[in-house]
């Protein structure tokens, strides 16, 4: 009996020991944080989209874990989310960093704190974790893939009970999504590469004030000219 008693102490000790590390090493990462790690998934519509941005970035670009309704456009098989709105349907917005007088910017499909991914689904469409990693690594292309895709190990996508669905949608117009976002270190800088590729979106570098910022019709206020139109950010619709 006091054998028992003596191991089931030890095993509860390092139990908390691995617990309070593992605490010890999130809060430790987070307060070193250099990147916003962004990601969501529309379970009816089988979409899944990330979006990473520096610290250092224009933009907060922090999206408060939650339910949105979204819209997507298609550019070459790759969905961009387009509109992004919160359960009171208002367009989410990101505020300025170190100007905290300047008005939120809403969210943009062509702006720094844009979200794009695809379709989850395998050879007989089935959805499972798998299938999520996936995805993330056949479409991103930016520094600091292993931190991330640590990240999407520890998350819920997937895992439990494996999903097989009769129809794969490939080009959905919206929809709702669970998004979750992740201060985490993983070399994202503006000084250097700020992780993905834009793939036909907008880009913009320095720091400071973007020029459109508080502008009514400037980019980054609401929906890009392109937006909704054939062809997405790479059509004859863009305007540029």
């Amino acid at each position: 009996m006091k054998f028992t008693r003596s191991w089931t102490l030890l095993l509860t000790v390092v139990a908390l020991s691995l617990g309070a590390t593992a605490a010890w090493a999130a809060e430790t990462e987070e307060s070193d944080a250099d990147t916003v790690f962004n990601f969501g998934y529309d379970e009816e519509n089988k979409v899944f989209v990330w979006g990473t941005s520096s610290l250092d970035s224009v933009l907060d670009c922090r999206i408060l874990a939650g339910t949105y309704q979204t819209k997507y456009v298609d550019v070459s098989g790759r969905f961009w989310v387009d509109d992004l709105l919160d359960d009171s349907a208002e367009p989410v917005t990101f505020p300025i960093r170190d100007d905290a007088t300047a008005e939120p910017i809403p969210y943009a499909v062509d702006g720094e704190c844009a979200l794009s991914g695809g379709v989850v689904s395998g050879p007989n469409g089935q959805v499972n974790h798998g299938m999520f990693m996936k995805l993330f690594n056949s479409l991103y292309d930016g520094s600091g893939r292993g931190c991330l895709v640590r990240h999407l190990a520890r998350s819920g996508l997937g895992k439990g009970d494996q999903q097989v669905g009769d129809e794969v949608l490939t080009a959905p117009e919206s929809g709702e999504m669970d998004i979750e976002s992740v201060l985490t270190r993983c070399g994202l800088s503006d000084e250097g590469d700020t992780g993905e590729s834009a793939e036909g979106r907008p880009e913009r570098s320095g720091k400071g004030k973007p020029p459109w910022a508080g502008q009514s019709n400037g980019q980054g206020k609401g929906k890009p000219p392109w937006a909704g139109q054939p062809g997405g950010p790479n059509g004859e619709g863009r305007g540029r």
